[in-house]
């Protein structure tokens, strides 16, 4: 889950700042990565995940966590394909949001 969370504000920082070519890409240093898994980190991403409304929390759990289909998903909860796909990008997005708010991005 938090690997999942950190390539979607890296994919949104990549975005917003339009790199141009690998050599605007800079490898983090070691201890960057340590402090994004560290057990803070974890706490806090767990603790967002949390605010999210109810389904958007069990969407999100199953597939990222789960790795469950879309099509599973709908199945599972026993809502459209097109419900399914609405909430995880609200919940991504509003993670992706407040991970930034965090500072919780790659430098």
């Amino acid at each position: 889950m938090v690997k999942s969370l950190k390539n979607e504000v890296l994919m949104h920082h990549r975005k917003n700042n339009r790199m141009d070519g690998l050599e605007e890409i800079q490898e983090p240093a070691a201890e960057q990565l340590d402090s994004l898994e560290s057990e803070e980190s974890h706490r806090l991403i767990f603790d967002l995940v949390s605010r999210l409304p109810e389904k958007q929390q069990v969407i999100f759990h199953l597939r990222e966590v789960e790795e469950l289909s879309y099509e599973e998903i709908a199945l599972q909860m026993e809502i459209s394909l097109d419900q399914v796909k609405v909430n995880l990008h609200r919940a991504r997005k509003t993670l992706r949001e407040k991970l930034i708010n965090q500072g919780i991005t790659r430098q």
